[in-house]
């Protein structure tokens, strides 16, 4: 066979379809919380994580003097929320991977994991942010926000002792800056 026959041969073959690239694969690195690694190339942050836990603990604070004034709920439902509320653990952590990656990444190594996808508009949660206190910022960076959008996902386990929360930019508690980098918020209450 000559070297025209052996083209117009392969020109006749039916086209072979490319492999699918699989899904990257990323090493399962432990977190501080039980059953919730860190995300792919992340890295916990001490310091949001301590701004996160005091916010918490001023909700915390608030919801047990709610649930003392409660006269509805048994000594034995208040006793069972009084030691879940004390067993919270939260763990901030964040990575430059996209959200999409994030997620599909814990949706493989967390059983049960599928996570709800949103929109935030990031002017308002800034906002919120500062109305609360939660945010440290002059009120000029909700105008620098306006109009902007990311995108966020939730999950949280059955028993509702774990949630996952997946957000596609960081707005700083200490500034309010907003950074395009994910941000992945655990809470849990207990093991």
């Amino acid at each position: 066979m000559t070297l025209a026959p052996a083209a117009l041969l392969l020109l006749l073959m039916p086209p072979v379809a490319a492999p699918t690239p699989a899904a990257p694969t990323f090493p399962v690195v432990v977190s501080p919380i039980s059953g919730v690694p860190l995300p792919p190339e992340g890295a916990v942050e001490n310091e949001l994580t301590r701004l996160k836990t005091q916010q918490a603990e001023v909700e915390r604070q608030q919801a047990l003097a709610q649930l003392d004034a409660d006269r509805k709920l048994s000594k034995a439902q208040k006793a069972d929320i009084r030691r879940k509320l004390a067993s919270l653990k939260i763990v901030v952590m964040t990575t430059m991977r996209p959200i999409e990656e994030v997620v599909a990444f814990y949706e493989r190594t967390v059983p049960r994991a599928v996570f709800f996808f949103g929109v935030r508009d990031l002017a308002a949660d800034l906002e919120e942010g500062i109305r609360s206190g939660a945010i440290q910022a002059p009120p000029e960076r909700v105008t620098e926000a306006a109009g902007r959008q990311g995108r966020s996902a939730r999950w949280m386990r059955e028993s509702e002792r774990v949630s996952i929360a997946v957000e596609d930019h960081l707005v700083d508690p200490r500034d309010g800056k907003i950074t395009k980098k994910t941000v992945v918020l655990v809470t849990s209450f207990g093991d």
